[in-house]
Order: structure tokens, then C-alpha cells, then sequence
């Protein structure tokens, strides 16, 4: 199946998949889980190993807003949510994030905080992974970091202060052995 999303900055949920497997027809508009789907922005969409799908996006607005985490599962052609809040802003702050999928199926996540909806307020790298589809998630050094992440107990890969023209969000990937590379830059 073909799963489409479309149009997203602060409005809600625009989601379709196609008719049919291998099909371009789209069906109808749909919710995915029905929760937090009232103001999105930058959904990515991932495929896990077993064809299952996971699907982030930022709920709430530049400066104030959370990450979110949804699974599709082939098995059962539904969408459930894996982590309804994984990274808190706390309504201070909002992550700006790249996630990737490493050979073993590993999830790697890096990003960067945003203080307001002005560019300037970023600041700091922060990292974390997760060898279960999302379920939980560790430091880099394996240690289980409690849910949801917040800025007072995120992992940072590097503490940058704000006014450094950090951009967002990062890059993050993995070597066949797992191992995470971020990449971004200021000044």
C-alpha cells in the first residue's frame, strides 16, 4: 500500500492510502489513531525490516510542541500509537528531529530544541536510539531513558548555546554496526 500525507504546518492530519496494494488511487482521507492529529508539521514516514511503517511529526507549534510516534502494522493494516508524546517541549520548547533506521533495525534520533518560533532560540544536539520499534528508548550508552524525553533528561551528543546559529533539525545515520553519526552545523 501507498501511504500518503500532505500539507502539513500546524493543521490537522491530512492521511490517505491507496485502495490497493501496488495501486496510485488514493481512498479517503482518514485519521491514523484520532489522537493528537489537530496540529501537525513535518511527518516523516519510516520503514521498519518487516514492512511495518512508523510515521513522527511534531504535534503543536515552533517553540511549543511534542514528537509523537505511530506504528502501521501489515499484519493487522492498522495504525496504533507507540509513543503519544516520546519527546515533550513541555510548552516551552519544541524538538526539531531526523530519525533513521540502521540495518539491524535499530532507531536512531537526534534534535535539536527550539525555544520559540525564531531560529535563533535553537540550541543543543540530543540523541537517543531504540532497538524495539519505538518502544523504548536508551542513551548512547545503553542506559533506558524514561518517557517522555524532556529537555532535563534528554542525552546530549553536544551542549550548543542558543545564538549560534544551529540549524534544524539535524542528520542522523548509522553505520552497518549501528553506530550513529549526527551531522549539522553552526557557528
Amino acid at each position: 500500500f501507498l501511504h500518503v500525507a500532505w500539507d502539513h504546518h500546524n493543521g490537522a492530519l491530512n492521511y490517505a492510502r491507496s485502495v490497493a496494494p501496488g495501486s496510485l488511487e488514493l481512498g479517503a482521507k482518514s485519521p491514523m489513531t484520532g489522537q493528537r492529529e489537530a496540529s501537525v508539521t513535518y511527518p516523516q514516514f519510516h520503514r521498519l525490516p518487516n514492512g511495518d511503517l512508523l510515521f513522527l511529526y511534531r504535534d503543536g507549534s515552533s517553540g511549543r510542541g511534542s514528537l509523537i510516534l505511530n506504528r502501521y502494522s501489515v499484519e493487522t493494516q492498522q495504525w496504533s500509537a507507540v509513543q503519544p508524546n516520546l519527546i515533550d517541549g513541555e510548552g516551552r520548547r519544541s524538538p526539531y528531529w531526523s530519525m533513521a533506521v540502521d540495518a539491524r533495525g535499530q532507531l536512531h534520533l537526534a534534535w535539536t530544541w527550539r525555544d520559540s518560533p525564531d531560529v535563533a532560540t535553537n540550541h543543543a544536539l540530543a540523541y537517543a536510539r531504540s532497538a524495539d520499534g519505538g518502544v523504548t528508548w536508551t542513551r548512547v550508552d545503553g542506559t533506558l531513558l524514561a518517557l517522555p524525553i524532556t529537555a532535563a533528561t534528554a542525552d546530549y551528543a553536544l551542549r550548543i548555546p542558543t545564538g549560534s546559529n544551529l540549524m534544524n533539525p539535524p542528520v542522523v545515520a548509522a553505520s552497518r554496526s549501528g553506530r550513529p553519526y549526527i551531522c549539522s552545523y553552526w557557528s
